[in-house]
């Protein structure tokens, strides 16, 4: 608490030094050649559900910082800090309160790099972001950064993507064609909200309850270890990953884009290995080593972006917009019991194993596609609608059935979504009502209202909720107990 309230203190303090003109968007230093802005935001959620508790009351403090070297070097920073108090005022969450309550490790350094610009050739070298996608409720082709999904998809792309170290070329060889190039030294995963926190999935819920509490309890007995272990990889040259896209736009106004990725993934498929020994008593579990292995896939991505605005016939004013990913060689987990490593003895049944796999990992190949049309209806009124399919090769091996990842339901080869977004502005743009409608053929809802004004040029102020409707075993319903309403709050320097 005490570390939040210094944190707004500092803010306050940068406020004060730009208190000569508070509605100026940023303050000038060093002959212009230094550029700080910044916000203060807090966020505050409730559940309105039965647990009527607080779900966030996160405070942020951000400060950017642009120094223009010449005419076409600058370097950039982001400085950000966040703490959440309502690990400190909701008891449900106390267990996840020291990995989710503020900024985790060095993500206080939120954006870091050196940039290079001239007429044909960008180079931009350090801590950033790449953006390939940009398709509303579930990412398709916006894949090169990780995601924070501590609050799952609920977040803005642009706040909960995980900025990675790479070194990243763009060449114009023509004036509407820019080859893009990414070198990425750097590994990062998407980030999961563990077991008892507001937004976990189900399958780690029941990965904590069904596995990983059971083994700790078990190793407290000497006959037993548990060990959880995440394989990633080593940083070298052959595991960094590697990108291009080349993008162009066409006389008749078609912007496409061609992408390929290759590097590894950034979700781990997990596997149980136990090395068995005897039983300390009948029909107990095995003596032995219980691992739980976390596996992170080497994979190619190739896929495609357009986008096309329609200027004559009915049809005017109309943008079509599709995304395609193929993504080969990922992870997927299956069901299923694997003993191995057979040893003979002198009694029936004369071998036994000393190796147990529970549940396993397979390689698949993953399809998504959305195709999306947006149209102005009357004025200023946007209206977007998106047709998505996720789509994997196979949902059984050997007999096993595959798992869904997020739930740990089967697998089901095909995943529809349908989804609507309205919005418009009001009073020049100072209000702004928007809301997200998002439907599962497999009978899920999420609808996610926002309105948000603009008190003054630097002060900001929404409102809005999410809602989620579905079973259980869905990606949608798996948080339709997890319904909240907000109030955000957003001061600006």
């Amino acid at each position: 608490m005490r570390k939040s309230i210094a944190l707004f203190v500092a803010g306050a303090c940068l406020l004060l030094l730009s208190s000569a003109k508070v509605a100026q968007a940023s303050l000038s230093l060093l002959d212009n050649k230094l550029t700080l802005s910044g916000f203060l935001k807090n966020e505050t959620a409730y559940n309105p559900n039965h647990d009527r508790e607080f779900m966030k009351i996160e405070n942020t403090f951000q400060l950017e910082a642009e120094y223009m070297l010449n005419d076409r070097f600058s370097f950039f920073t982001i400085f950000r800090y966040f703490y959440d108090n309502a690990f400190d005022v909701n008891p449900l969450f106390e267990d996840n309160r020291s990995r989710l309550h503020r900024t985790r490790g060095t993500d206080w350094l939120r954006e870091c790099y050196l940039n290079y610009e001239s007429p044909s050739l960008d180079v931009r070298i350090g801590k950033q972001q790449v953006v390939w996608g940009t398709a509303d409720g579930i990412k398709i082709m916006d894949v090169v950064c990780p995601t924070d999904q501590r609050e799952y998809l609920l977040d803005n792309y642009a706040d909960s993507r995980i900025p990675r170290w790479m070194l990243k070329i763009e060449y114009s060889p023509k004036v509407n064609g820019t080859l893009q190039f990414l070198f990425i030294p750097d590994f990062e995963t998407d980030y999961y909200a563990p077991a008892g926190s507001p937004f976990t999935y189900y399958s780690f819920t029941l990965l904590q309850k069904d596995l990983i509490d059971p083994l700790h309890q078990l190793a407290s007995n000497g006959h037993y270890t548990f060990d959880e272990n995440h394989q990633y990889p080593g940083q070298s040259f052959k595991n960094s990953s590697f990108g291009v896209r080349w993008l162009d736009i066409l006389p008749n106004g078609l912007e496409y884009t061609l992408n390929y990725l290759h590097g590894y993934g950034t979700f781990a498929g997990n596997v149980h290995i136990s090395n068995l020994g005897p039983q300390q008593f009948t029909n107990g579990p095995y003596q032995g080593d219980y691992v739980l292995k976390y596996k992170y896939p080497m994979t190619q991505l190739l896929g495609f972006t357009f986008t096309k605005g329609i200027n004559s016939g009915p049809l005017t004013g109309t943008t079509v917009r599709g995304e395609f990913a193929y993504i080969h060689n990922n992870n997927n987990k299956t069901e299923g019991l694997w003993l191995k490593d057979y040893i003979s003895v002198p009694f029936y049944p004369y071998s036994v194993p000393t190796k147990a796999i529970y549940y396993g990992i397979t390689k698949v190949d993953n399809y998504k596609y959305v195709l999306g049309i947006d149209k102005y209806i009357v004025t200023n009124w946007l209206a977007s609608f998106q047709f998505i399919q996720l789509v994997t090769n196979k949902t059984s091996e050997n007999g096993n059935n595959l798992l869904f990842g997020p739930t740990n339901a089967r697998l089901n080869k095909y995943y529809t979504f349908l989804t609507t977004r309205i919005s418009t502005d009001f009073m020049h743009e100072r209000i702004k009502p928007d809301c997200l409608f998002m439907y599962g053929t497999l009978n899920e809802w999420r609808i996610s209202p926002r309105i948000e004004y603009e008190v003054r040029d630097y002060l900001n102020v929404a409102v809005g909720g999410h809602m989620f409707w579905g079973k259980r075993g869905t990606l949608l319903g798996e948080f339709r107990d997890n319904d909240e309403v907000y109030c955000e709050i957003k001061y600006g320097f």
